[in-house]
């Protein structure tokens, strides 16, 4: 039997606990071995008050596992030490004869304080498990540091080294978990739990929810003298100071006493579920009506509960800012209703939300009317824009969208034809074209024809990947003819005999970001059944693009252009002098690259912990600490930064492919001497204020405000943009793996001269920085990345 890892426990401890006679029980001890369990602070405390403080006893900290003979390293604690009473201590240096290799994953040796699995190398070793020889060979390897040595013994416990050396041992390897896709040591949140003032002991597990999604559960017992204020969400706001939020756990459980087996290790098995203890602190109220109880499936998808309580804050749920944009992207596809951040995190449960969801469906909301088949029909402002700078022969690529996706498994190349031939007959805008007529950009809509998809075989190549990414850079820099079409290209490369990589181009002026998720979505539908009966459009594209133009025409939008009018009444504030690394181009280029990084875990912590805070989104402090770069980069107090929303406040409008996207300017004047919460206010108000009034086309204020066009060097009203969006997530295929494909992120276009795009990464965040090259250097994007980060640390 393999012994759990090695470092002492409560057994020493509790024996002179129950000892009557205090220093004078056994005088003549001298070593004390402890081994089994981790030896913390409080048990050398509540040794040296039992056994007196001139006790002779010395104290060691032994670890080895039973494979390798038992002791294979030794601590001694030093006389009269007191180590802060949660402080775990180390199993100390190797005994001679033995090296303790601690390893990362590709066999490498860790550098001080990184954690990897501890290996024992020694001549003492057992020579494996009886009539196992499986089990022998999984743990007994050879040394990757010496390969032609002796073999190693995995201990499959967790580690690191410390300053001087000496190790310290986490835990078992297995108890590690994943998730999001993100390895989490369970070991060392539970350390940083025990450093919490009043915490006595602490486990922390993962448990699966209905969607196989792993939640981190940390179970605490108080100690005696722990302060009153000790709570669920003291602890959550102490470990959000130290943790990363990949590692903070969803549920905080306080029980009397932790679940032990008879030797006294904590009986992981026998913890209760979260789901049960949380119903038994707040009665579970089932959802009623066909809302609440729709809606309680989308938390339960996103939170990883079976069971949603109606009346359940979704904080308390495990609910973050991470996991509040999927429940609305989730709420917007199945309501048509648009629901906030802010109203998700104000209105907190699941019944109080399906009031609001309620209210806003019940409003009488009139379909858009389909219009007459004709030759032509009008395009809508912000594609006359994408026209206009394609007709300036501006960077003829800079509005191409590619995706690509990885599919693993048996494909079936016929039916993912006949999925895009459908869906190609069911979007008009798919099949559209344009030319210019009588003075106006005019749609032209083409018959349904066979998609072209191209086929190729990789597997020839000496180096199919490579051949793959030189296919689809190619494939990124292929303009389109907007004249001629069609707009949508497709291509499927086959890498392995069970590896097919997927990719389609399409242009900006037929389609949108939310356009993708529509596309991918039914092409999964129609490729697991050709002939799948999926819901009738109501409309299409120049259905609303005519619907758009009478709203402009009757007055529909007049409170909303007056809104923006007045807010850029002066034609906003100057450029942004931001610091560049060239001259600037007098026509603006669309060269671009990206800078791509995660937000390190303060900042990180730091996002996530304001968003709570300051109940506000993750986007509008974002936005506040990026106002906050660029005011310290150019000392300008008058702020304007893009950002896009969906444009598609009609119910109609939900499952069209199109180009509905708008763009917001949204404007603030920075005062250095304003604290940031209250900055975070004030942007969160011009936030809302301009999404109320998000129908008016942006291009059409820019028309409106007669800005100076000389200046061809810039976008107009603002030079930067920021995005906050939703995971992406890949195409599914009926029995297939699919995975994005990488690079698929690295944009080498630039419509403006920087982007800052916030994604969800795991439990974290990835910012990628899409910038102009005829501007800025790699350096500089990278010093630029790193400033926003350490803004939101700080």
């Amino acid at each position: 039997a393999h012994e759990e890892p090695a470092g002492a426990g409560q057994g020493a401890a509790d024996s002179a606990d129950a000892a009557d006679d205090g220093p004078r029980a056994l005088p003549a001890l001298r070593h004390v071995l402890l081994a089994g369990e981790p030896l913390y602070g409080a048990d050398v405390l509540r040794w040296r008050a039992r056994a007196g403080a001139a006790h002779p006893a010395l104290l060691y900290n032994l670890y080895g596992p039973t494979e390798t003979t038992l002791a294979k390293a030794c601590y001694r604690v030093p006389p009269g030490a007191r180590p802060a009473p949660n402080k775990v201590l180390p199993v100390g240096q190797p005994l001679p004869q033995t090296a303790l290799l601690i390893l990362s994953e590709d066999g490498a040796l860790c550098p001080i304080g990184e954690i990897g699995e501890i290996c024992i190398r020694t001549p003492f070793r057992t020579r494996g498990y009886l009539h196992d020889p499986a089990r022998t060979a999984e743990v007994f390897v050879r040394n990757p540091l010496d390969p032609e040595g002796d073999a190693i013994y995995r201990t499959g416990d967790l580690g690191r080294y410390l300053p001087d050396r000496a190790v310290e041992c986490l835990g078992r390897r297995d108890h590690q978990l994943k998730v999001n896709g993100v390895r989490v040591e369970p070991a060392e949140i539970e350390i940083a739990a025990r450093r919490v003032d009043g915490v006595a002991e602490a486990v922390v597990v993962g448990h699966r929810g209905a969607a196989r999604q792993i939640a981190l559960s940390c179970y605490y017992t108080r100690r005696d003298d722990a302060p009153d204020a000790l709570s669920n969400e003291t602890l959550r706001a102490a470990l959000a100071r130290t943790l990363p939020p990949r590692a903070m756990p969803a549920f905080f459980i306080q029980l009397d006493e932790l679940p032990k087996t008879i030797s006294g290790k904590i009986a992981r098995k026998q913890l209760p579920k979260p789901e049960a203890l949380l119903y038994q602190q707040r009665a579970y109220v089932a959802p009623e009506g066909d809302t609440e109880t729709q809606l309680a499936a989308i938390w339960s998808q996103v939170l990883g509960l079976r069971q949603i309580s109606a009346d359940h804050p979704f904080v308390e749920l495990g609910g973050d800012s991470l996991k509040a944009i999927r429940v609305t992207a989730a709420i917007y596809r199945a309501f048509d209703v648009e629901i906030t951040l802010q109203q998700l995190f104000g209105l907190r449960t699941v019944r109080a939300l399906a009031t609001a969801i309620d209210d806003a469906a019940q409003a009488e909301v009139a379909s858009i009317p389909r219009v007459d088949d004709a030759a032509s029909y009008p395009a809508s402002h912000a594609q006359t824009r994408l026209w206009t700078l394609d007709q300036m022969e501006a960077d003829a690529v800079a509005y191409n969208l590619p995706l690509a996706f990885d599919l693993r498994g048996p494909l079936d190349a016929a039916r993912l034809q006949r999925a895009f031939d459908a869906l190609i007959a069911r979007h008009e805008a798919l099949r559209t074209v344009f030319a210019f007529a009588d003075g106006a950009l005019r749609q032209i809509v083409r018959p349904p024809a066979p998609f072209a998809l191209v086929r190729a075989d990789l597997r020839g190549y000496d180096d199919p990947h490579a051949m793959c990414a030189s296919r689809l850079a190619a494939e990124r820099r292929t303009p389109f003819d907007l004249t001629a079409g069609p707009l949508l290209r497709g291509e499927l490369l086959q890498l392995g005999d069970d590896l097919h990589v997927l990719a389609f181009t399409i242009h900006h002026i037929i389609c949108d970001v939310w356009s993708l998720e529509v596309m991918v979505d039914e092409l999964d539908a129609l490729y697991r059944d050709p002939d799948a009966a999926l819901p009738p459009l109501a409309i299409q594209v120049r259905d609303a693009t005519v619907w758009q133009h009478a709203r402009l025409a009757d007055g529909a939008l007049d409170g909303s252009r007056d809104f923006w009018r007045a807010r850029f009444a002066d034609g906003g504030p100057p450029p942004l002098a931001l610091p560049t690394d060239a001259r600037r181009p007098t026509v603006q280029t669309f060269r671009g690259a990206t800078a791509t990084r995660a937000l390190s875990d303060d900042a990180r912590a730091g996002l996530d912990a304001l968003t709570r805070q300051l109940d506000a989104s993750a986007f509008v402090v974002a936005q506040a600490a990026l106002k906050v770069l660029l005011h310290r980069l150019t000392d300008a107090r008058d702020v304007v930064v893009g950002t896009p929303v969906v444009g598609r406040e009609h119910p109609d409008l939900a499952r069209q492919i199109g180009l509905y996207v708008n763009t917001l300017a949204l404007r603030d004047t920075l005062d250095p001497a304003l604290a940031f919460d209250t900055l975070v206010g004030q942007v969160a108000r011009t936030t809302a204020d301009a999404v109320a009034h998000q129908g008016y086309p942006f291009d059409r204020l820019v028309e409106d405000l007669d800005l100076r066009r000389d200046d061809l060097s810039r976008s107009p009203l603002f030079d930067v943009m920021l995005v906050v969006q939703e995971m992406s997530r890949p195409i599914q295929l009926d029995g297939l793996e699919t995975t994005n494909h990488a690079g698929e992120t690295q944009w080498t276009t630039s419509r403006f001269d920087q982007v800052f795009h916030l994604m969800p990464d795991g439990d974290g965040w990835q910012l990628d920085v899409n910038y102009n090259v005829d501007l800025f250097s790699a350096q500089r994007i990278d010093r630029l990345a790193a400033g926003f980060d350490a803004l939101l640390a700080s």
